[in-house]
Order: structure tokens, then C-alpha cells, then sequence
């Protein structure tokens, strides 16, 4: 039974029974069929509403009657970054909270919040990928992990499940964005490698394969990726953090010039690790927040007028070891307000924009040990704003909810799984409101937090992953109008997408 319309016009396919007085299906959609009937747009007729005792009838909630039960084979029920426990940034295991004594200086290994749902993308020379994925080879490997049979009969999804792919990547895949970068209209990966230079594009193929596309070089170390047309030309451009070089490289594509042809470096703080895209003036464009953990600031970097550059804006000596940075109006007055997750100290700082510019001094927020990301939104649908940080030496997310005064109440504690590292603010189930997603670095899983129709977060579902996920993000990669996934995983090299399918009962 395959449910059709056009406009207000809806039939069901295989119920269908002519009946007269409908000349014209435009004008019948227009003027209305008899009582009891239907418009058939295809061939102008008006037909009889399939009933309760119709075989396969589907009724107004989508709900399939007398119709056999209808399964998805194949699919991985969801159980439930950055890196842990699995070797030093630097060539060895990052070692979560402690200090690394190797290549990087004893910077503190953290990859700030991953909260992406574009591609990440680069500027440079196009490098083949080699050894690992062969240019122009489509990526499609990684078998279909099987759970049964799934049901997805129209009502909202609390369980979705996933076919997983596993692509391999190169030089420790750190950070992971999706968007058209390609200009073809399917999605695409872009990949931070962080022992690379820079960063790989996969281009998307129908059925949610990648195609390894080309490499744009930014500087040492990559940390993160973020997407956003910062120059208005309706193409996305990319925003690394290189770590050891202390700069921010933003790529881009002048005229016609080719993808990412043009690689600008912006020198900003001490050791920077992830890069936040809102707006910090008054004007449309958007402007780019990085988090500096060595150097205990934030650098801003505001778009020059859709120029498409990128002009200094001054820095803020925030606090130790900012990990990663939300931007939004927590305080109501109409003017964005500033977040950070403080790795070293387990708190939140939030300091409030200023009427004449600038921001006031942060209110101190605790929250749980280590937290390495942060996002905002609201997590329990009460309408002021919200924030949770991923508590990267725990099992589980501190909830920082909002108040009408512009405060917050004490921190509520979210199981997920262990060593919290990344989240990831998208729907995930198809239904319109934004779930959560995580990243367990620690047990090598992500957690899905489905949003309930009240704005609340559910409990915690474990999907397994690669080893040590450090990057999240999302678009539909199939194009069969259902969100997908993708997480880096630095720990195994590699790429795990998560085509959805269905949803468990």
C-alpha cells in the first residue's frame, strides 16, 4: 500500500474506485469531492475512501490495517568524542585528561564540542589519498550488523536503527563534518586528520557510499572541522583549528577557481581546539569563536561585511583550559551570550553580552569533572535556553537548565556511556524535534537521546562504533529522507556512517 498526494489531494494506491462528477483533478482538489470520496490527481476522478475493510487499508495516522506486518531486515537496533584512553595525539594514546608529553608540549589532548551537522573542507593542492582509499574508489564497506526485524509503522521513532558502513580514513580522523561541498547536491564528508596537515573530502554517492575526492592542507595539527558560507556566495566553507601552530584556516572557493582553492591562516590563541560558527555583532554574517586550551582564552573573528574575510575582534582571557564554546541569548535581552566548557576546572563560564559591546564578567557554573563539550538548546521544552556538557571522566552529560531570569538551576546529572567526549544537536529519528547524540570515547559507542514530543530527552541508547569516536555529524547520506550519521573514530582509523532504516519496537 503506497499513501500519495499532491496538495490536498490524497489516495491510497490499490483502493482506488471510480466514481463520477470529478472532471478536471485540479479543480476537484480546489472544489471538493462527494462525502465519502477522494480526488484522484492522476486521472481526475474522484474515487471512494478506502475503509477499515479494505486489505492494506492505511488510516489517517499511518498506521498499516490488516496489511501483514511490514519489516526492515537487517538493521542494527541504536544502543548506547574526542580521544581517550587510546594513544597520544601526537602519535601515541590521547590520554584524556592528562597532560601529554610528547610532540604537542604538554597541551592538554581535547577536541572540543562537536556540535557539526555540515561537511568540513579544505583549501590546497588535491593530494591522493593513497595506501588507504584509492581516488576516485567508492568507499562502501562495512557489513550490515543484523537485529531482527524492525517495524516502522508511521508513529514516532523512540528506537531507530542504523545499517553501518565503515570507511577507512587517514591520519588520525579527529574531527568530521557533512554538506555539499562538491556542488552536486549530495552530501559529502570532510575529515580533520589530525596527523596529516589537513583535511580529506569524501564525495557522496547514491546509497550513501563515498567516493575519496581530494585533500586540502590547512596547518599542524588539526583538531576539529566546521562548516558555514561565511562569504554569502551560497558555498560552504570550511574553519580548522591547527593545534601546534596556534592559527585558524579557513578554505574557501573564490569565482570559479575550484573547491577550497583558497586557504587563509588567522593567527589566534595558544593551542586552539575547536571553533564555534553564530553570530558574535549585530550584523547577518556569521562570525567564528575559538576556543584556546593552552592559552586559556578565546579568540573572535568576525566576518568582514560578506567580504568573505575573516577580521580579528579581539580575545577574552576566559579561564584555564576552554575546551570548547556555546553561543546564544541566555539571558534574554536579544544580545548573543557566550559558553565555555573549562576542561581543567569542571565548570562553565558564561559571560553575557553587553549592551555597547563587548561581554561582562562569566558567571561560574559547575558541572561535572573534564567536560570537553558543550552545546545549547532546550533540553526539557520549558522555552528558555539550556546547556549540556559531555563530562569526559564520567559516565554522563551535566544539564544545565535555564530559568525565565536568564539563570540556570544546579547541574542534573545524564547517564550515557563512558568518557563523554563529543555531542552532536540534530534530529536523529525523523520527527522534526532535535535529539542528542554522543560520543563515548571511552567504550567506543555513541549514545542517542531521542527528544520526546514535550522537549524532554529520553533515556540513553547505545549504538557501538569504532574505536576511541571523537567526531559527530548528520544529513540524510541516502536520500531516502531519513537522517543518517557519522562518527570519526581516531582510535581505528576510520568512518562509521549510520544509514537509518527503521525503528525497533
Amino acid at each position: 500500500m503506497i499513501r500519495l498526494g499532491w496538495g490536498s489531494c490524497v489516495f491510497a494506491v490499490g483502493a482506488l474506485v471510480a466514481m463520477s462528477g470529478c472532471n478536471d483533478g485540479v479543480a476537484q482538489c480546489r472544489d471538493g469531492c462527494p462525502t465519502g470520496t477522494r480526488c484522484d490527481e492522476a486521472t481526475g476522478l474522484c474515487v471512494r475512501r478506502p475503509t477499515s475493510s479494505d486489505a492494506g487499508f492505511v488510516d489517517d495516522a499511518g498506521s498499516v490495517v490488516d496489511a501483514g506486518s511490514q519489516t526492515d531486515s537487517g538493521v542494527v537496533p541504536l544502543d548506547g568524542g574526542e580521544p581517550v584512553d587510546a594513544g597520544r595525539l601526537d602519535g601515541g594514546a590521547p590520554d584524556g585528561g592528562e597532560r601529554d608529553g610528547g610532540a604537542d608540549g604538554g597541551q592538554l589532548v581535547d577536541a572540543g564540542s562537536v556540535v557539526d551537522a555540515g561537511s568540513v573542507v579544505d583549501a590546497g593542492s588535491v593530494v591522493d589519498a593513497g595506501s588507504v582509499v584509492d581516488a576516485g574508489s567508492v568507499v562502501d564497506a562495512g557489513s550490515v550488523v543484523d537485529a531482527g526485524s524492525v517495524v516502522d509503522a508511521g508513529s514516532v521513532c523512540l528506537r531507530p536503527t542504523f545499517r553501518t558502513l565503515t570507511i577507512p580514513s587517514v591520519g588520525g580522523p579527529i574531527g568530521v563534518a557533512a554538506g555539499d561541498v562538491t556542488g552536486d547536491t549530495l552530501p559529502d564528508l570532510v575529515v580533520a586528520n589530525h596527523f596529516d596537515g589537513g583535511v580529506s573530502i569524501l564525495t557522496g554517492r547514491d546509497g550513501g557510499a563515498f567516493t575519496f575526492w581530494g585533500f586540502r592542507s590547512t596547518g599542524q595539527k588539526p583538531y576539529f572541522v566546521r562548516l558555514a558560507d561565511l562569504d554569502g556566495d551560497g558555498r560552504l566553507d570550511a574553519v580548522v583549528p591547527n593545534q601546534d601552530d596556534n592559527t585558524v584556516t579557513v578554505l574557501s572557493s573564490p569565482g570559479d577557481a575550484g573547491v577550497w582553492s583558497r586557504a587563509a591562516n588567522h593567527p589566534v590563541g595558544a593551542g586552539p581546539v575547536s571553533v564555534t560558527i553564530g553570530p558574535l555583532n549585530q550584523d547577518p554574517w556569521p562570525d567564528v569563536l575559538v576556543s584556546n586550551l593552552t592559552g586559556g582564552s578565546a579568540t573572535l573573528l568576525v566576518t568582514d561585511g560578506g567580504a568573505g574575510r575573516l577580521v580579528p575582534a579581539g580575545s577574552i582571557a576566559i579561564g584555564v583550559e576552554p575546551h570548547g564554546a556555546a553561543i546564544a541569548d541566555f539571558t534574554g535581552d536579544g544580545r548573543p551570550d557566550l559558553a565555555f566548557a573549562h576542561f581543567a576546572e569542571g565548570v562553565v563560564r558564561l559571560a553575557p553580552g553587553l549592551a555597547g559591546g563587548g561581554y561582562g564578567m562569566a558567571l561560574v557554573l559547575p558541572v561535572g569533572p573534564a567536560p570537553r563539550a558543550i552545546i545549547a538548546g532546550d533540553f526539557n521544552g520549558d522555552g528558555p535556553m539550556d546547556l549540556l556538557t559531555a563530562d569526559y571522566f564520567t559516565q554522563g552529560l551535566s544539564a544545565l537548565f535555564g530559568g525565565a531570569d536568564g539563570g540556570f538551576l544546579p547541574a542534573t546529572v545524564i547517564s550515557v556511556g563512558s568518557g563523554p567526549a563529543a555531542l552532536l544537536h540534530a534530529d536523529v529519528n525523523g520527527d522534526g524535534r532535535a535529539d542528542v547524540v554522543v560520543a563515548n570515547a571511552n567504550d567506543d559507542s555513541i549514545s542517542l537521546l531521542i527528544a520526546s514530543s514535550s522537549g524532554t530527552l529520553g533515556p540513553a541508547i547505545a549504538v557501538p562504533v569504532g574505536d576511541t569516536p571523537f567526531g559527530l555529524a548528520s544529513s540524510d547520506f541516502d536520500r531516502d529522507g531519513r537522517p543518517d550519521l557519522v562518527v570519526s573514530n581516531f582510535g581505528s582509523n576510520d568512518l562509521t556512517v549510520l544509514l537509518r532504516t527503521g525503528c525497533s519496537p
